[in-house]
């Protein structure tokens, strides 16, 4: 006998129930609302599964039926608030916004308190009634029956989704804050810890952050530890920063989440590209493999192993894998970048050439697909086939304000400077000021020559005189001014700025740590390297370890003779790589007797565009410097 004529009934329509469900969270709703048609009818008596068998029309877009099991449902249970909001709900959805109207003037008869204030405050705010919403909640807020904290976090989640942020903090710390009265209280209070610990480190602050962490934390201060839930949130918090500091505080929690449950492929997928990203590459190869090996990973994770062994230059292993991808996904966009970019790493053009032909677009795309346009295009440019970039940029600039500036950077790049500029002037009323600034100095930066043209200065001089008497009090553009005047090589006036900027009693904190840093980087000359020194401590103090304030620690260390310590920060600083930052990597390796290494950072520095013509001044000087002491010029 098969083991499944041994069960019941009543467990077979378990077992339905639970394959109805893995199909509707598979998106397939319409073979969910069969499966469960089979255990539930429209008659059914039970309050639960009409609304199950509800949720499962609604997505289906059966909503006239699953309106009919709702209303069933109230009348069957008057005090089912669950059963009264889904109904309210979905005839709003509809269009019947009279019928929802009357539908929750009902149910806030039929409901008693803590349930009618709630039911009737989301009602208000399906129908649009947004202030009377938020009146009712913050009335059961005060509430002095034990449901206030269940009442704060329906205010909450209210105030989040309206754009309130900050009041909905508030909201949040009160939670937080208040005492647990009943046991329901405490999962409200996990939440709240929770969504205030991510609407703090969406502040971006490297402090933020901190107290972010630490937040999530408590949730486990009852001696019972983080929950696989908690775990998870920090760790997604930790990986998206730029400071590698977080990445391995990351890999240490995916660490110590895997002793309690199993990993998922995301976050299997994220400890790989960690450890990349923080120079581990044998660690990081190995977890790609061991991840395509034992879980059927989709295309996705392929391409994310066959990139970086391109990046690697291992190219012979990345052809291996890229033949595995085509059988799976031979014509996708994703199968196509790689092959071309394969192809290019091997030296064979006329591969790179047919594969970029299959991700030109071929017809018109939508506009919610311009996104491709831009991707495409920065493909393109990358694998060196700057006509098929314009084309794409051309195709872009002419629908989209991020297209026009866009294309001005890559006509940049491709030393078409007057033209970019003139591109940017056509279109000068329809562009944000401050991005029209910041693509001008791109531009700028990009020029080459020892020195920025004449016309170059002349129309960035014009631009930053206009700007300013628009908004004489903008730091972002005071900041790109700055830059601007660095590549002249204005140095006395560069200083000026930001010491304006400085005795400003205006800027936001964040904003003075960035002003410190770059004020810092300018000062790091023997000279002025105390006030170089306290500026720099007093911004990562501020902004934590980001890789771009331990650049300028890096180079102050650097010019107090400091080279162990120049090196330490610097080697923490280009695992976010730039140019500019392997060069200081190598003045500093040099100051500390490590020849080979330096050797090496210059050669990274030169696969990243190291080239002295798009270089400051004093990065310039640093180069020359280098150059000699290795005896290695670039091109040589």
């Amino acid at each position: 006998m098969e083991a499944m004529a041994l069960l019941r009934p009543e467990e077979m329509q378990g077992l339905e129930r639970i394959t109805a469900d893995i199909q509707f969270r598979g998106g397939n709703f319409d073979e969910a609302v069969a499966i469960a048609e089979t255990v539930v009818s429209d008659t059914s008596d039970s309050v639960a599964d009409l609304t199950w068998l509800g949720q499962l029309l609604t997505r289906s877009g059966d909503n006239a039926r699953a309106i009919s099991l709702y209303q069933r449902a109230v009348e069957l249970a008057p005090t089912e608030a669950s059963a009264w909001l889904a109904l309210v709900s979905l005839q709003a959805a509809d269009g019947k916004t009279d019928e929802a109207a009357d539908t929750l003037a009902k149910a806030t008869a039929a409901l008693a308190s803590p349930d009618r204030e709630l039911v009737a405050a989301q009602g208000d705010e399906v129908l649009g009634r947004y202030d009377q919403a938020e009146g009712t909640l913050r009335q059961a807020t005060t509430a002095t029956d034990g449901d206030a904290i269940q009442a704060g976090q329906v205010l909450a989640s209210f105030l989040i989704r309206r754009g309130r942020l900050d009041d909905a903090e508030q909201e949040l710390q009160t939670i937080v804050n208040a005492p647990t009265q009943k046991n329901r209280d405490r999962p409200v209070k996990l939440w709240a810890r929770r969504t205030l610990a991510e609407l703090l480190a969406d502040r971006g602050t490297y402090r933020e952050l901190e107290k972010a962490i630490a937040l999530i934390d408590e949730n486990g201060s009852d001696g019972g530890g983080l929950s696989p839930e908690d775990m998870s949130l920090q760790i997604r918090l930790l990986a998206a920063r730029l400071e590698p500091a977080c990445w391995r505080q990351a890999i240490e929690r995916l660490d110590d989440l895997e002793d309690l449950q199993p990993l998922s492929l995301q976050q299997k997928l994220l400890e790989a590209q960690l450890l990349e990203k923080l120079g581990r590459w044998d660690e990081a190869r190995s977890a790609y493999i061991s991840l395509i090996g034992t879980s059927n990973p989709p295309p996705q994770v392929f391409a994310a192993l066959i990139e970086k062994l391109i990046a690697h230059d291992e190219l012979t292993t990345a052809s291996m894998w890229l033949d595995r991808l085509e059988q799976q996904a031979e014509d996708a966009p994703i199968t196509l970048a790689l092959t071309a970019k394969l192809a290019v790493a091997q030296d064979d053009r006329e591969t790179a050439v047919e594969a970029a032909k299959g991700l030109m677009p071929t017809e018109t795309l939508p506009d919610e697909r311009l996104g491709e346009l831009r991707n495409t295009a920065m493909l393109m440019e990358d694998l060196g086939f700057s006509k098929a970039a314009d084309q794409l940029w051309q195709d872009f600039a002419a629908r989209s304000v991020d297209g026009v500036l866009g294309r001005a950077e890559f006509l940049g790049r491709q030393q078409q400077t007057a033209e970019a500029f003139d591109l940017i002037d056509a279109a000068w009323d329809q562009l944000p000021l401050e991005r029209i600034l910041q693509s001008g100095v791109v531009i700028a930066r990009n020029e080459g020559g020892a020195s920025l043209s004449e016309p170059t200065v002349t129309r960035l001089d014009g631009w930053f005189t206009k700007a300013r008497r628009v908004d004489p009090g903008s730091v972002t553009l005071a900041l790109l001014e700055a830059e601007f005047r660095d590549l002249e090589g204005r140095s006395s006036d560069v200083e000026a700025i930001y010491r304006d900027l400085m005795a400003r009693d205006d800027l936001a904190v964040t904003q003075k740590a960035i002003v410190a840093n770059n004020l810092a980087f300018h000062l790091a000359k023997p000279d002025t390297i105390d006030e170089a020194a306290a500026l720099i401590e007093s911004a990562i103090s501020e902004l934590g370890p980001h890789p771009d304030l331990l650049d300028t620690r890096g180079l102050v260390s650097l010019v107090k003779g400091e080279a162990e310590k120049s090196v330490e920060d610097l080697e923490e600083a280009v695992l976010v790589p730039t140019a500019a930052k392997y060069l200081h990597l190598a003045q500093a390796q040099l100051a500390g007797q490590q020849v080979a290494a330096a050797r090496r950072s210059l050669e990274q520095g030169k696969k990243l565009g190291l080239e002295p013509e798009r270089l400051s001044r004093s990065d310039r000087a640093r180069l020359e410097q280098v150059e000699a002491a290795l005896a290695a010029p670039i091109g040589a």
